[in-house]
């Protein structure tokens, strides 16, 4: 079955879980700070965060959602929103002002069919860059995201997460955020079905997108 999503406590950015005699683990950058400058014109500001996955099953899955239904970035004393891109890991979009969104390197090592570009950037930056495409996860009530498979076991395979935001000074300033989940899933392959099951490992780790808008 999907792995189900579980509320990280603050700060908990490492968590793992063993079953029938396999361990796995993930972890994940606890907070990227998206800073921006903002002004009449658009800026733009890509960080990069990660998520490592470790396990000694003969594989594993890992998963992204948000970890409430919610996708914008808001704030607890700013009115207004930093709303979700509209672009998904198969098929992502440039962002729009206003927006943010995550992307993964096309061509890292395991991951899941997708859209993304093949390399990205940090920056902070006036000058947008309209061609990188960028996604939001899915809601956490909704089906996971399936970003990465692997069919062996691993001492640590990192996937970089880069996290970008567009906006200018009809944002109001100040600090928005919300959290994005990661969970992994051991999957012991067919030839050991009957040992354990690929959904009673799962871990979840959650990362805290903040953006500082001045």
């Amino acid at each position: 079955g999907k792995p189900h999503n579980t509320n990280a406590e603050e700060g908990d950015n490492t968590s793992s879980a063993s079953a029938s005699g396999y361990n796995l683990s993930v972890s994940a950058t606890s907070n990227v700070n998206l800073d921006l400058s903002v002004s009449d014109n658009d800026t733009m500001t890509v960080r990069q965060g990660s998520v490592v996955v470790s396990t000694t099953s003969p594989g594993y899955k890992l998963y992204m959602s948000m970890l409430s239904d919610n996708t914008n970035l808001s704030s607890t004393n700013v009115s207004g929103v930093i709303a979700a891109t509209s672009g998904t890991f198969s098929t992502p979009s440039a962002l729009t002002r206003g927006t943010w969104g995550y992307a993964i390197p096309s061509g890292t090592s395991h991951i899941a069919s997708n859209g993304f570009n093949a390399t990205y950037s940090e920056m902070s930056s006036s000058t947008p860059n309209n061609s990188a495409t960028f996604a939001i996860p899915p809601v956490a009530s909704s089906n996971p995201q399936l970003i990465a498979s692997s069919t062996s076991a691993t001492t640590g395979d990192t996937y970089p997460i880069y996290y970008g935001i567009r906006a200018n000074s009809s944002t109001n300033p100040g600090v928005y955020s919300n959290n994005i989940a990661f969970t992994a899933v051991a999957d012991a392959g067919s030839s050991e079905a009957m040992t354990i099951t690929p959904s009673s490992i799962e871990s979840n780790t959650a990362t805290t997108v903040t953006v500082a808008t001045t």
